[in-house]
Order: structure tokens, then sequence, then C-alpha cells
């Protein structure tokens, strides 16, 4: 008699299908809940065909998450690319169910950017300098904060609301004015703000899983999902290259993954290197899928030899052989945000996207009014490119000939 194995997807969102697919061809069961009518929507009727039922409740109703879980005898809660409440909802279900995958209390250490940074002081290991709250300013005092320091929104991500502060002044003014034209923005009522050191060191964003304990890193420069919405490079230019981390480097990954008893899941580190290619310190742990369309995009043209196995090892948790990265001959990555002079457009026209150009996006049309770059969201209108080349020289030759091949008109 054939097992009956029922999986359950919690929130619905652009990736979402990529993991409903694969769970399906799998064997399994489908159903799925999101905490808004969402049937209308182009990530709902990519999963339809493969549901076998729909639930519209909130993702904080815990009991009745419980309840459909359990009445529906569901064995996985899929792991997919989703919001931290629904991420949350799926590791409660997880815990009393006793399911395989990460457990309600590591996902609550990691929401709160305020819990992990204490989290890692408690356990030693490698953190902000300074991490406190703003009503803590007064107390610390002018000479006691080290600037420029970044604050950023407790419990949200996608660096919205996030800032690089340069004296204690404009500390100061940011939470004594709270003007969103300024960068503050808060999109929860439970939401607050946290105040980090900021680090100007190489800030890397790790993908990997964790199976059986083991942990693999699969070393993507996740540049598309993050690092053009990174909270204080809106406004320029870096270049990085396709390096390794090292022995030290995934041992200390390793050991902050086993403190937390995290054995069966997927998760995205962000993490700041020292010149020496050392953890200076670690910034958030994510425990959940990279964007897939962002992996999706280096498995068809450099990256990984199978995207879906990645999928397919996250899925089942059967012991297979965890997947090692693939060789590139593109050792270099441009990322270069536009920064252009503010004023009403009356006409813009892009240049032709050259192969070496991987990504492009920009919001900028007629009649728009370019504004200061001063928050993420203003960043992400201007737009950005991420190129690849084999030398730093060829990457900084495309990205300027891109950039002085944009033409403004203003009014």
């Amino acid at each position: 008699m054939q097992e009956w194995k029922v999986a359950l997807l919690v929130g619905v969102y652009p990736s979402s299908y990529l993991w409903v697919k694969k769970t399906y061809e799998l064997g399994y069961t489908v159903f799925a809940i999101h905490d808004n009518n969402c049937l209308q929507s182009e990530q709902y009727t990519q999963i339809k065909p493969y549901l076998s039922g729909f639930f519209c409740i909130w993702f904080q109703e815990y009991r009745k998450l419980w309840y459909i879980a359990k009445a529906h005898k569901v064995s996985l809660v899929i792991p997919h690319p989703c919001t931290w409440d629904s991420l949350i909802a799926c590791w409660f279900i997880n815990s009393l169910l006793k399911l395989p995958g990460v457990q309600y209390k590591a996902a609550k250490i990691c929401w709160s950017k305020q819990d992990f940074a204490h989290y890692l002081i408690k356990h030693w290991f490698p953190r902000p300098k300074q991490n406190f709250l703003p009503d803590d300013i007064g107390k610390i005092g002018s000479n006691n904060i080290v600037f420029p320091c970044i604050v950023k929104p407790n419990f949200w991500v996608w660096s919205i609301g996030v800032k690089k502060i340069g004296s204690y002044s404009e500390l100061q003014d940011f939470f004594l004015t709270k003007n969103k034209s300024n960068g503050y923005e808060l999109l929860s009522s439970y939401d607050y703000y946290t105040i980090q050191t900021y680090v100007p060191w190489e800030y890397l964003w790790i993908n990997g899983i964790i199976s059986n304990w083991k942990v693999c890193i699969f070393n993507l420069w996740n540049l598309l999902s993050k690092w053009w919405n990174s909270p204080y490079r809106y406004w320029e230019s870096y270049i990085t290259s396709f390096q390794s981390v090292s022995v030290e480097v995934e041992q200390q990954v390793s050991d902050l993954m086993s403190k937390l008893s995290l054995k069966d899941c997927s998760f995205m580190l962000e993490l700041i290197l020292n010149d020496a290619w050392g953890i200076e310190s670690f910034i958030e742990l994510n425990l959940r899928p990279a964007g897939m369309n962002s992996a999706y995009a280096f498995d068809k043209i450099y990256w990984f030899d199978n995207v879906w196995d990645q999928i397919r090892l996250l899925i089942p948790w059967t012991k297979q052989e965890l997947l090692k990265k693939s060789q590139t001959a593109y050792n270099y990555i441009l990322l270069k945000n536009f920064q252009f002079k503010p004023g009403k457009i009356r006409d813009i026209s892009w240049p032709k996207l050259e192969k070496n150009i991987l990504y492009f996006s920009s919001e900028l049309q007629e009649w728009d009014i370019i504004e200061p770059c001063i928050n993420t969201n203003i960043g992400v209108k201007n737009g950005q490119i991420v190129v690849i080349g084999k030398t730093k020289d060829e990457v900084q030759n495309i990205g300027d000939n891109f950039l002085n091949g944009v033409k403004i008109i203003y009014e």
C-alpha cells in the first residue's frame, strides 16, 4: 500500500510554484494557505494545478494552522522563499507536529535582529561591536557611539527603513523627526528600530542547506535578490569576485547552525569578512531558501549544476550527495547602482544590454522626478545593473559604458 504523503505550503509568493511543482512531482498531496484572498493573483494561478485545497487564514492564527495541519495529516511543511510571518508559522507547525526542518525556538531567535545579536554575544560568536535601541542613545552618549552606524527595523527585511548614519546629531534627528523622506520607515505596528555598528568590509551573502546536521554552502553571491537592495550601498558601485569561503569560515558557520540545533533546513546568512577573509561579524540568519529566481538565473548561465537538486535536497530530507559549486570562467561581478542628477525627466533612453550584463532594472520613466538617493526605495527606482567578467577592468568598463549611454533630458 502506497504511503499518502501530504505537504502544506504556508504563504503564496512569486517563487512558490517552483517548490510546489517539485513537491507535487515527488508524490505529495499539496494544500496551501495564505493570509488574504490571493485567488486572483498570478502566483496562485501558477500553483493551482498542483493543489488539492486552499485555506484563507491569517498566519498568526496558530490554532487554526495546527488544526488544518493535523486534520490533513501533514508530514511536510514546504520550505520556500516567503515572508518572516509565514516562515514563523511554518516552524510553529513543525514544532507542534514534530516534523523535520526548523523548529519554532530557533526561528524566533533569528526573526529578531536584536535577539539574534544577543544570541551571538551570549555564545561568543562574531557579532556587531555595538547593538542597542533608540531609547539607549542618551544613556550611551555621543562619545561612546561608534560612527558611522546603521539603523534598521528589527523585524522587516529587504533593507526597507535601513540607513547609514554619520554623526550623533544625525542619529538624534532621525529618531526625533521620524521623517519618511529621510529614510525612516516601519512597515509593521509591532516593529521597532535597532542600531548597529557599520563595518566597512566585504559583505557576503551565503546560501546553503543543512542536511542531517551537515552544512553545505553553495557560495552563491546572491546579487539579484540582495545586493542591489543592500542597506548602505544603494548609491555605490561595488566589485567582488566568486571566491569560495575558507575552511575556517565554513566551520564557524557550522558551529552557529549546530548551536541553534538546526538539522534539516535551508538558510541565507549575511556576514562580513575582514581583510584576512575571516568572519568579522555575523549579521542576520534567514531560515528559508534563497529566492529561486536569482538561483535559476545562475543555474542557466554560470553557477549551479542543477538548481532542481537543491529543491530536491530540501524537500524529502533524504541522504543524497550534497551539491558542490561548479566552475565558472567569470570571476568578477560589478554591482552598479545609478545615481542621476535630481530633477524632472522629460525623456529618458537606455543603451542596449551587452551579454555580460546579467541583470538590469530601473523604474524611471518620462515625467518622473529623480530624487536625491537617501533610501533603498529611491535607489531601486533609479535602477542598477549586475555585470560579470573575467577581470576587474572588464566589468568596470562595461558598467561605465552602459551608464554613459543613458540619455536623460530634464524639463
